[in-house]
């Protein structure tokens, strides 16, 4: 019996481990690894593919299981690709409410050809909102210009890779090879083919691209690549639009798991790149594989998730009696600090930063001390009170910092008043343990007023051990 108990609960634990990280497929790691430059910071192309995800619709779930890097790959190399998916967040009812009534509700999500069609209904007010502040817009005019701007987000990822010629990147870029190649150097101007092929250039030349990728030691965009006179990255460029066509095969296929030639091709065009960059920038390889991995072990979720677990494995203690409960909170708690822990020191690595540098990295750093201090009180005191009270605000702490990472990238390259390793390794850092030091006396504070008022589990015992933990985070004298 006991061993079926320890059984079941380690089979728990796992559950909670693998229904929190991302397991990707191949195709998925051989592009979410790709290097990007994307405002001023080196990162893989799954952290750039999440920042976008993020930014128009608010979070990474997508239809049909798809991934972040499917979704983002899809968008700018395969057509059409998502136009007919609700995925643009709207955050005010009142908005499309007079198309229908279904619209009447604080947050929905519309796609892009609803918008194509729909969005003059609201651009007098979109108009009216970027000539002023944001202080100054009213809630109105405020979803309708963020709305805006989710939705230009939206179609210039189409934008950011390469034009297309049916359907197809690397049959334009063939054509306007062809098209050079037919024209001899001593005639450009006379040559029958030089309208057209001027047509080709002006498109490249007109294509609104700002993702850099990695050609030699120069970061590029696609287009950029294509219009060198030189043609010195001109193998590096043919990879990546074989990669493309590659996947816009493999993406258009109906049965695209049991695809092992397009699934072997895309392997092969990314590990070209991949290594031109290794070779060009080893360190900067380690750390685009270390976050990639990051990203896929989601340390964060996976924490909450844990303490969560322990929350409840402390309600089953302390009124059901769980047998090994008090065990079982110790593994749980060991595990999620364990994640945690990893999660802020990959974050430090990556950025070569203190691990408070904006305000999500503060409630994720608020949630480990606070964390690791209560772990300390119980396995010290073996106190349930502590393993409770200090997992929810572990939990809470994380959940908060999930709903700050909506707006996109976290790891933002520092602004120049920040960016000095020592103060924020001092002075921030120490405000922020004594933040999580007052947020667990507040929240013990608040539950004593809480569980006072509204329940009755207030016994002289709880009371006195409530007192003494908000007192002695607040240096107070203790007289109970």
């Amino acid at each position: 019996m006991t061993f079926l108990k320890h059984a079941f609960f380690s089979l728990i634990l796992f559950f909670v481990l693998g229904s929190a990280i991302d397991f990707p497929s191949v195709t998925d790691r051989a592009i979410g690894r790709l290097p990007v430059l994307h405002e001023g910071r080196i990162k893989p192309f799954d952290t750039l593919s999440r920042h976008y995800l993020l930014q128009i619709q608010g979070r990474l779930r997508l239809p049909n299981n798809q991934t972040p890097t499917q979704w983002l790959f899809s968008m700018m190399t395969v057509l059409p690709s998502f136009e007919n998916e609700p995925l643009i967040l709207v955050e005010h009812p009142k908005l499309f409410d007079s198309i229908d009534i279904k619209f009447r509700k604080q947050k929905y999500r519309l796609s892009e050809s609803f918008l194509n069609q729909h969005i003059d209904l609201i651009q007098p007010f979109i108009s009216s909102a970027i000539i002023l502040e944001k202080e100054e817009r009213s809630p109105f005019q405020q979803a309708a210009f963020v709305l805006s701007r989710r939705y230009l987000i939206f179609r210039s990822l189409r934008t950011q890779f390469f034009p297309f010629q049916n359907g197809s990147q690397l049959e334009f870029w063939n054509a306007m090879l062809n098209l050079s190649h037919s024209m001899s150097e001593d005639r450009i101007g006379n040559s029958s083919n030089f309208s057209l092929f001027l047509k080709y250039y002006d498109e490249l030349k007109q294509l609104d691209s700002v993702s850099y990728f990695i050609f030699s030691s120069d970061w590029q965009t696609l287009p950029q690549a294509a219009l060198d006179k030189t043609q010195s990255h001109k193998q590096l460029l043919t990879n990546y639009l074989l990669l493309s066509d590659a996947y816009n095969q493999w993406a258009l296929r109906a049965n695209l798991s049991n695809d092992d030639h397009l699934t072997s091709r895309i392997q092969t065009y990314s590990n070209r790149i991949l290594s031109s960059f290794r070779s060009l920038f080893s360190s900067e390889y380690l750390l685009l594989e270390l976050e990639y991995w990051f990203n896929i072990l989601n340390p964060f979720i996976v924490s909450l998730f844990l303490y969560m677990l322990a929350i409840f494995l402390v309600f089953l203690t302390r009124f059901l009696s769980l047998q090994y409960g008090r065990q079982y909170i110790f593994i749980t708690w060991v595990t999620a600090l364990t994640f945690h822990g990893f999660g802020l020191m990959c974050r430090m690595i990556i950025l070569m930063r203190p691990p408070v540098i904006n305000l999500y990295s503060s409630a994720i750093f608020i949630a480990f001390i606070a964390s690791l201090v209560g772990f300390f009180l119980y396995k010290r005191t073996q106190t349930l009170l502590y393993a409770g009270y200090i997992s929810s605000l572990s939990a809470l702490s994380l959940i908060v910092a999930y709903h700050l990472s909506l707006s996109g990238d976290t790891m933002e390259v520092m602004q120049a008043v920040l960016n000095s390793n020592f103060w924020l390794s001092t002075h921030v850092v120490s405000m922020t343990i004594g933040y999580a030091i007052i947020f667990m006396a507040g929240f013990f504070g608040i539950s004593y007023i809480l569980i006072g008022t509204l329940t009755t589990f207030l016994t002289q015992d709880l009371q006195k051990k409530l007192d003494r933990s908000t007192l002695f985070w607040t240096n107070q004298k203790i007289q109970c």
